[in-house]
């Protein structure tokens, strides 16, 4: 325990009115003489205050820097294919060609990707002016029609910084005949 908060509940109090002392913890005052708050209400607000900035904390990031273009791709049925995802970076921005960059694509019921991953070091991922392209290769699975989730680990950067984005989410839509 604190030494102060120890030597606070430890100290004895004055009773003016009689001569004896008694010993008791001092009084923690929340909200004033004449708070009509119940015993562990402040607790209770400050815990919903603290939840709510949890609560706003993404609201309160930082906007992306980028935009995700993917034309649709149209596969047949045990076929093979390739999309192309672009990255294109906002205004004053680009793709960070140093970052290593790596990508995954979830595989669906019509579509697979014929690759584990695709990375910088492969070739898998390119740097076209500011933008970042990634060739994926597609597997036709069976017929059906709908987004394919790329996850990707990559950078955006502007002069000033550089924002190392870690687990991002981007779609491509795939339609296999």
């Amino acid at each position: 325990m604190n030494p102060l908060v120890q030597a606070l509940h430890t100290q004895p109090a004055v009773d003016t009115r009689r001569s004896t002392q008694t010993m008791h913890p001092p009084d923690l005052v929340l909200c004033g003489p004449n708070c009509n708050l119940k015993r562990g209400t402040m607790r209770k607000i400050l815990l919903t205050l603290c939840l709510s900035l949890v609560a706003a904390a993404p609201a309160l990031a930082e906007p992306k820097q980028y935009s995700v273009h993917a034309p649709t791709v149209t596969l047949k049925a045990g076929g093979t294919g390739a999309a192309t995802l672009t990255i294109k970076a906002d205004a004053g921005f680009h793709f960070n060609k140093d970052f290593p960059a790596k990508f995954t694509v979830e595989a669906t019921a019509f579509a697979k990707s014929a690759k584990e991953a695709l990375t910088t070091k492969a070739g898998d991922v390119k740097v076209a002016g500011n933008d970042g392209v990634i060739t994926i290769p597609l597997q036709g699975l069976a017929a059906g029609t709908g987004p394919v989730t790329v996850t990707g680990n990559f950078g955006i950067c502007n002069a000033e910084t550089c924002f190392m984005l870690r687990g991002e989410k981007l779609t491509l839509q795939v339609a296999v005949k």
